[in-house]
């Protein structure tokens, strides 16, 4: 799903988040230069708890901090299907970013990505 550069902010979240926590087919999810802010990273969580198919991840030149990216870590933790998340772009420390990367790499090490 590309929605890459779709001025995606606050008032689309919950539509978006929505549909992504019951869809059971998409596996890659774009969302890269849009609005996305920490608030918005949570209702993702949030939706990835529920969702078992998405492996990737691109939230790459939004308005994500540490706090957004620390969301995305708690995800990891009832999210098994995701082994990438780019972050690039972001305002988030290099200690998260590092605790973020290792759990990623671990899964897919597991996984063979």
């Amino acid at each position: 799903l590309d929605l890459r550069g779709m001025g995606i902010g606050q008032e689309d979240n919950d539509a978006i988040m929505d549909a992504l926590a019951g869809n059971a087919y998409l596996r890659k999810v774009d969302l890269s230069d849009n609005m996305i802010d920490d608030d918005g990273v949570s209702a993702l969580s949030l939706a990835l708890a529920d969702n078992t198919s998405i492996t990737h991840m691109c939230l790459a030149e939004n308005r994500i901090t540490s706090i957004g990216a620390e969301y995305l870590l708690c995800a990891l933790d009832t999210n098994d299907t995701i082994v990438d998340v780019d972050l690039a772009g972001n305002s988030i420390d290099a200690g998260v970013m590092d605790e973020l990367n290792h759990a990623l790499k671990q899964r897919r090490t597991v996984d063979g990505y």
